[in-house]
Order: structure tokens, then C-alpha cells, then sequence
């Protein structure tokens, strides 16, 4: 049993395998514990020698661990950890029965704990061979070198695997209020006789009520902002995905988030970024913007209204 291992995939001889939270359960308490570089000894030098080989690293492990944490003590003679023969007993409430060619007990079935706060046997600072979650979810990352252009065939750099709200706020809820017809102006038309009288000029009817970020993708401004892009105009789909993701969360978002929900990787950030300002910052006025930290966007929700005359909602 081991955590993690790695695989250069040019050449399988040079797969390395670290043993190393396995040893750290059975001899240490391990629950808070921050799992880096220095904790995983090998790692850093693993790492730097796939850089100077320009070659890819596959993370993977064969199982998880369930961490003590004033977990039950189960007394069944002739269990392990998190396992035990069925010539103990029929499962009950909290095991799982399995069976088949990779079981690796007598018969070829067993019965796991999927419970995650009981443990069979002495205490440890950790444990494992059962169903829970944590023991079956196993881990799979690839990472390559930025300086290395282009990946393995078949292979794509994937967007930040990371959820939308590890880096930002959750933020307020989606808007879904529609916007105010414009205050009817005042125009002035020619009578039948000698002088003038004024008329309310009613305001064209919407099709359907719409939100923010729809109503600046309709407008005028939007379409000629695209047209003077030219082949450099960021297509519809991503510059309503950044807009949505930032007036989603009140104007601030971080790139991580912000690439995620695009769908794009985050090397590829810069240059979608600078297609927002082409697109979004009409006459250079900044509405959306790199915050000072350079990892955050930031929308100025006023002046994209301003901008793009889309009115305030109501």
C-alpha cells in the first residue's frame, strides 16, 4: 500500500513510488497535519528532475485513509482495520458485502466498513481497506512544465479542477430582475396650425424581460465593440461566461474562478483577459479590470451600464 505515486509515462522504468502516509498513519497523528513538499521528501526532487527532462508527472495512489478521529472501536476477532473475513458474520447496519476476482480474501468476498467513524481492532492514527468514501476515491492528476508548449496526444491542459467558491465569496444569488424602460422623452411635433405642441414618445416594448449581463451581449454598443475587435472579438459564449461570473459574485472574481467557469485552462488566462478589456472597456474606460493583487477581476458594474446604456434594474 502506498500514497502517492508518480509516473513519468515517457518511460515506465522511472515510475517512483513514496510510501510515505501509509508509515505516518501506523506511527503518528496525522489529523492535522499539512500535506507539502516537505512532508513528502522525494517530491520536490521528483519534481524538479521531470521539469529538467521536460517530461509529464502522473499523480495517483491506490487507496485513501480514513484519519482517527474518536472513530468506535468494533471488537470482531479476526478483523482488520476496516475489514473482515464473512466467516465472521453477515453484515449489518454500517458494512458493505463484496465479492469478486479482486477481493483478496478467503472465498473471494469480504465485509467493509463503509461507515467512516468506526474502526475494527486497536487504534491507529489512521486506517484503511474499507468502502468509505475517502478509501475508494482515488486521485488522478497530470502536470506538465509551463515551458513546455504542447502535451501528449489526445491530452488537453483542463480548466481549474478547484470549486467556485475555494478562492471567492459565494456572493449574492444570480440577478433575475429585468430592466426599467427608459423615462419617456419629450419630442416636439408640428401641428396642424401655427404652433407647436409636445407628445410623449413611448418606449419601444421589450420582447422579454432580461437580465444584466443579457441586456449588455443585446446591445448596440456590445455589437460594435465586437465589429472593430475584428478576428481578435472574443466569441459570445466566453464573454458571457466571464460577465455572468463576475456580476454573479458583485463584481469581483478570482481568475481561478473565473477560468472555471469558462471551461479554459489557466495558462490560458492572459489572453482571454485581454480580449475582455478589448471587448468590455469601451474608449478605455476600465470596467473590468485586474485588481492590485493580479489574481482577482474586477468589475465596475456603474460604468458597464454607463457604457453600454443598458439602464438600471429594477
Amino acid at each position: 500500500m502506498c500514497w502517492p505515486q508518480f509516473v513519468m509515462p515517457q518511460c515506465l522504468s522511472s515510475a517512483v513510488v513514496i510510501n510515505a502516509i501509509d508509515d505516518a498513519t501506523h506511527k503518528n497523528d496525522t489529523s492535522s497535519w499539512d500535506w507539502d513538499l516537505r512532508s513528502l521528501d522525494p517530491l520536490r526532487a521528483l519534481l524538479e528532475t521531470a521539469i529538467s527532462a521536460r517530461r509529464a508527472v502522473i499523480l495517483t495512489s491506490d487507496h485513501g485513509h480514513v484519519v482517527e478521529r474518536d472513530t468506535e472501536a468494533l471488537s470482531v476477532n479476526g478483523a482488520e482495520s476496516r475489514w473482515r473475513p464473512t466467516s465472521t458474520g453477515a453484515p449489518v447496519d454500517g458494512e458493505v458485502l463484496v465479492s469478486g476476482p479482486r477481493v483478496v480474501a478467503p472465498g473471494g468476498e469480504a465485509v467493509l466498513l463503509w461507515r467512516d467513524d468506526a474502526h475494527y481492532g486497536p487504534r491507529h492514527a489512521g486506517y484503511h481497506g474499507g468502502a468509505s468514501l475517502a478509501e475508494l476515491t482515488i486521485p488522478v492528476l497530470v502536470f506538465q512544465a509551463a515551458t513546455v508548449a504542447t502535451g501528449a496526444a489526445g491530452w488537453e491542459q483542463a480548466a481549474p479542477q478547484v470549486p467556485l467558491w475555494w478562492n471567492d465569496p459565494i456572493g449574492r444569488a444570480p440577478s433575475t430582475e429585468v430592466l426599467s424602460p427608459p423615462t419617456p422623452k419629450k419630442s416636439k411635433a408640428p401641428s396642424q396650425g401655427d404652433g407647436l405642441f409636445e407628445l410623449d414618445e413611448l418606449p419601444k416594448t421589450p420582447s422579454a424581460p432580461t437580465g444584466l449581463v443579457e441586456a449588455v451581449l443585446a446591445s448596440a454598443t456590445y455589437a460594435e465593440q465586437r465589429r472593430m475587435a475584428g478576428r481578435r472579438a472574443l466569441d459570445d459564449r466566453t464573454a458571457e461566461a466571464v460577465l455572468r461570473a463576475l456580476v454573479e459574485r458583485g463584481g469581483r472574481a478570482h481568475q481561478d474562478t473565473v477560468a472555471a467557469a469558462v471551461g479554459i485552462p489557466i495558462a490560458n488566462v492572459g489572453q482571454v483577459f485581454a480580449a475582455v478589456r478589448r471587448l468590455f472597456n469601451v474608449d478605455g474606460y476600465g470596467v473590468i479590470e485586474l485588481d492590485t493583487d493580479a489574481v482577482t477581476l474586477r468589475l465596475d458594474e456603474q460604468l458597464l451600464r454607463e457604457q453600454f446604456d443598458v439602464g438600471s434594474l429594477r
